[in-house]
């Protein structure tokens, strides 16, 4: 078996139990599983392709749980292991405490196993240098077609923007402008930008996706000044970022009205962009030359691939320095090209 995606083998000797658990790993995102209904075939299969995670039973026909957990610890590589058993207090003084150890009574929750499974993933994933907020306004400034899926300790669903509108949101709790709203405002989640696929359900989000981000933003804000004041956070860059128009459709009156009667720090950037250097008049020929290098910059972004983005970035950047959206996503960029750089020293 090439190994390809994030490997999880299961060791169970239930049938039923086995394919069931296989099912549900299946269904998460670049993730491949085996079973094996033995001890032998366990260690067969961890001798050619050694698992990031391993789902377990204890009491198994030719052996135990503890055998297979023996040669994983002989091969010193980390491993995520998650105990599925019904006998637990049987075995429970030969297992040592660790936070890569999950104990789970039969029947496990199938959700609770790909929770799991999603965290360790996520473990071995290069973090993004961009949010959900920023491939949100990346995709709908670029008039592109986009699903966001969006993975975390406290979130999990997708945004789905079409030619550059917002279409819809839905997650564990819910779908419409709330889904989005807690989407879009998620820190630390592991994110999978990709095509939108052909998909007929009707437009669920009709708002503009302009106004929708002010109204996040602003409601992040004010649960920051909700909050004591160590544990308040800095309002983030991404708000300078936030146009006045797109398309060429600008925000309506009534919309700043709304905004600017708040009072708030996010609003109050926001309509300082829409009336500061980000309004320079290019000429068309200039224009259209830095909305290809934008374009070509997201496309990178949504690709992954951070040094063409750089590039295409800093193009557009020399036709329009002032331009906060494209000053802001280079800052980032170098950002993370300069940690990586550092960690491979």
């Amino acid at each position: 078996m090439a190994r390809s995606s994030f490997f999880v083998l299961v060791v169970e000797d239930e049938p039923i139990a086995r394919m069931t658990h296989l099912g549900a790993i299946a269904r998460l995102h670049d993730v491949a599983a085996i079973g094996a209904s033995s001890v032998l075939e366990a260690l067969t299969i961890i001798a050619q392709n050694p698992p990031q995670v391993v789902v377990l039973d204890l009491q198994l026909q030719d052996g135990t749980g503890i055998d297979v957990m023996t040669r994983l610890a002989e091969l010193n590589t980390p491993v995520e292991l998650v105990i599925v058993s019904a006998h637990l207090d049987r075995f429970r003084h030969s297992l040592k405490v660790s936070d890569r150890l999950h104990l789970l009574e039969k029947p496990a929750p199938l959700r609770e196993i790909q929770r799991i499974v999603e965290g360790a993933q996520r473990a071995t994933l290069p973090t993004s240098p961009f949010t959900p907020l920023d491939y949100v306004q990346l995709a709908c400034m670029g008039q592109h077609s986009v699903e966001i899926d969006c993975v975390g300790e406290d979130v999990c669903g997708e945004i789905v923007i079409r030619n550059g509108l917002l279409w819809s949101a839905q997650d564990e709790h819910g779908q419409g402008v709330a889904a989005f709203t807690r989407l879009v405002l998620a820190e630390g989640a592991l994110l999978r930008v990709a095509p939108a696929r052909e998909d007929k359900r009707p437009r669920m989000i009709t708002e503009s996706w302009e106004q929708l981000v002010l109204d996040a933003m602003r409601e992040k804000d004010e649960a920051a000044h909700a909050r004591p004041p160590k544990a308040r956070a800095e309002v983030p860059a991404t708000v300078a970022a936030v146009p006045a128009e797109v398309q060429g459709q600008p925000i309506q009156s009534s919309q700043r009205s709304a905004s600017s009667s708040t009072g708030s720090p996010v609003a109050d950037a926001a309509l300082a962009a829409e009336r500061g250097p980000a309004q320079r008049t290019l000429s068309a020929d200039t224009r259209a030359d830095f909305d290809q290098y934008v374009d070509r910059g997201v496309r990178a972004v949504i690709e992954r691939n951070y040094p063409l983005a750089i590039i295409e970035f800093e193009r557009a950047q020399a036709l329009w320095p002032e331009e906060p959206l494209v000053r802001h996503r280079l800052k980032r960029l170098r950002m993370m090209q300069s940690s990586n750089t550092t960690a491979s020293v």
